[in-house]
């Protein structure tokens, strides 16, 4: 695949442009070229696929914590989105059809988790805990303004009394989010067994933490995330670019390397471990197709 670039070099990570806030539902529909969403594209090998063979885990571990939160991101720019909309129509096709499209966005981001979070303990305590710590004391995941109107609108939406006809994708919907909770309780968990989160720690010792608006900011740069007006097309385009970059580096070295000391989890057959390595993969392409369908409406 000659035309694919991302980073200056193998497992480097980029800036992510990202809309405002204030634009959800403002994005104009995309016209991007279908082939950047296509198997063909998403599962093709790099023309340079040896400069990413045999990389430094510290840099693999940091590229997918980095490139993996910029994705769930997008996720979550475009679940939002989504969920927004359900909320706001009473077209029962049409919720049926959108709350199809949030279960596999969802499903993705379940993905994502295990994805950024599979580094070993000791290079997450290593490394990432304490940068984030230098960014500030109390940082914490609840400060992504891509996830906040999140909860509150998946609230709203499992509790509707909606008609029969609508009763299971509400109930795949509501599960989907469950199991999106679950995960990254499940990765926090393992990354972190015995201890707080930062957020927890500085509540424990008084530490002041910032207002809302400062704590998003702080949580952009941490991740490399520029704020803009931007296009569906943009959006789509970084998102197209992440996803087949996870793909070629989950191809060559599997979700678990140099991770299988941590957890009774990674004790997986060779064979085991591939299906759910292509499971992975089909779920962030369904997922990525499900965002290109939302930000096309």
């Amino acid at each position: 695949m000659k035309d694919f670039k991302f980073g200056d070099y193998p497992y480097n990570n980029e800036i992510i442009e990202m809309p405002i806030r204030a634009s959800l539902g403002e994005l104009d529909t995309y016209t991007c070229p279908n082939s950047y969403f296509s198997k063909d594209f998403l599962y093709s090998l790099d023309d340079n696929i040896e400069k990413w063979k045999n990389p430094e885990l510290s840099d693999m571990f940091w590229f997918r914590w980095i490139t993996g939160h910029q994705t769930m991101l997008v996720f979550w720019y475009v679940l939002s989105k989504e969920l927004f909309a359900i909320t706001n129509t009473s077209n029962m096709r049409e919720i049926k059809q959108k709350l199809n499209l949030c279960t596999k966005i969802l499903e993705g981001c379940s993905v994502i988790f295990e994805y950024t979070g599979s580094c070993p303990q000791a290079f997450y305590h290593s490394t990432i805990r304490p940068y984030m710590s230098l960014f500030h004391k109390g940082f914490s995941g609840n400060w992504s303004a891509d996830y906040e109107p999140i909860p509150q609108l998946v609230n709203q939406i499992i509790k509707k009394h909606y008609t029969d006809s609508l009763k299971t994708p509400q109930q795949a919907f509501k599960q989907s989010f469950l199991q999106h909770q679950k995960k990254h309780y499940g990765v926090a968990k393992r990354l972190v067994p015995s201890s707080a989160s930062l957020l927890k720690e500085a509540k424990n010792t008084e530490i002041e933490v910032n207002p809302k608006e400062e704590n998003n900011t702080l949580f952009d740069y941490f991740f490399l995330v520029k704020r803009v007006t931007t296009h569906s097309d943009s959006l789509l385009h970084s998102l197209s670019q992440r996803i087949k970059a996870i793909i070629l580096d989950l191809k060559l070295n599997g979700i678990y390397a140099g991770s299988k000391q941590d957890s009774s989890q990674f004790e997986l057959s060779d064979r085991e471990l591939y299906k759910h390595e292509e499971y992975i993969k089909s779920l962030l392409f369904e997922a990525t197709k499900a965002s290109v369908e939302v930000l096309s409406n």
